[in-house]
Order: structure tokens, then C-alpha cells, then sequence
């Protein structure tokens, strides 16, 4: 007879914003008993052998477990981690730049692209760019400008990501003298 096997498939991390597919892929029927322990996940959808969609309301290592019983056959039990990130909003930009130039800002965390993003870009004229961006900005006042950006998504809220950018007077051009012939 062939051994009742437990064996399912999840991905290693994931943003706690984020759903996570569950899928079993053991060789029980359908009409086996499953025993799941997803630690403390919500399951959004999923029954029984599954395929299961779950989310974590909290950050942090989760293992998610299950054997199965069938014809008073008992599998092994296999289980599986998970990391569950924070939302992240952590962005890029350079330190310093001349007035009026313009400035890219990358973001680089870890929200999807529908997420709500609450930028603050300190008085800079924006060029180009929304939501989750890249922007294009300029500032047209000298001295230290503050960037800041949270993020909202599924309900959560990540931390603030600040960052700073030192705006320079322009460089002064050389003027060079024309000649000035007199005949």
C-alpha cells in the first residue's frame, strides 16, 4: 500500500500586506481528513485539502503544519516556514542637488504597486510620477529639504521612511570676457 503523505508547497516570505497560496501536493483523496495549523493565519478562502489563500496579521516566522488521515491510515507530518515582513517604505534619493535641477526618487520597500503611499516631498515642484512612483521633483529654494513617505495597504500601516537632500544655489557660470578689438 502506498504511505499517506502530508507534503504541500508555500512560499519562503512574504509582506504582511500580502496573501499567501497554499497548495497541497500529497497523494491523499479529497475525502481525507486534513489536519491544517496555519499558526494563527486568516484563512480567506480554502477547506479541507485545500488549495488554501491565508493571511498573517502579524510580522514575523510562521510555520504552517498538516498531516492527514485516511482509510485509518495516518500520514507523517509535514510542515513549512514562512517570514512575514513588515510593510516597508523605504525610498532613494541622492543627498545633494542645485536649484531647480531635477531630483529621481526610487521607492524600494516592499508594498504592491495599489498600496495608498502618503509622500511628502518638503515643497518640491513635482515633474512626473504618482502612487508608488519613481517621481521626478525640483526645488526651488536653497537648504535642507525632508522627504518622507508611509504606506497604507491591506489595512496596515508601515513605518515612515524619511530621507534628506541638501539643495544648492546654482553654480555660478565663468564668464568669459569677450575681446573687444578697437581698429
Amino acid at each position: 500500500s502506498n504511505t499517506l503523505t502530508s507534503n504541500f508547497q508555500l512560499q519562503d516570505t512574504t509582506c504582511i500586506a500580502d496573501t499567501v497560496d497554499i497548495t497541497y501536493t500529497g497523494n491523499a483523496s479529497a475525502s481525507a481528513i486534513y489536519y491544517w495549523d496555519f499558526d494563527g493565519a486568516t484563512i480567506i478562502s480554502g477547506s479541507g485539502q485545500g488549495p488554501f489563500t491565508v493571511q498573517w496579521p502579524s510580522p514575523g516566522d510562521k510555520t504552517v503544519s498538516l498531516y492527514v488521515e485516511e482509510s485509518g491510515n495516518t500520514s507523517g507530518t509535514t510542515t513549512n516556514d514562512i517570514y512575514i515582513e513588515n510593510l516597508t517604505s523605504d525610498f532613494q534619493l541622492q543627498d545633494t542637488a542645485y536649484i531647480a535641477s531635477t531630483v529621481d526618487i526610487f521607492y524600494t520597500g516592499n508594498a504592491s504597486p495599489s498600496a495608498t503611499y502618503y509622500w511628502d516631498f518638503d515643497g518640491a515642484n513635482i515633474i512626473s510620477g504618482s502612487g508608488q512612483g519613481p517621481f521626478t521633483v525640483q526645488w526651488y529654494s536653497i537648504g535642507t529639504k525632508i522627504v518622507t513617505l508611509y504606506i497604507e495597504e491591506s489595512g496596515y500601516v508601515s513605518d515612515t521612511s524619511t530621507n534628506e537632500i541638501y539643495i544648492n544655489e546654482n553654480k555660478k557660470s565663468e564668464v568669459i570676457p569677450y575681446p573687444y578689438f578697437s581698429l
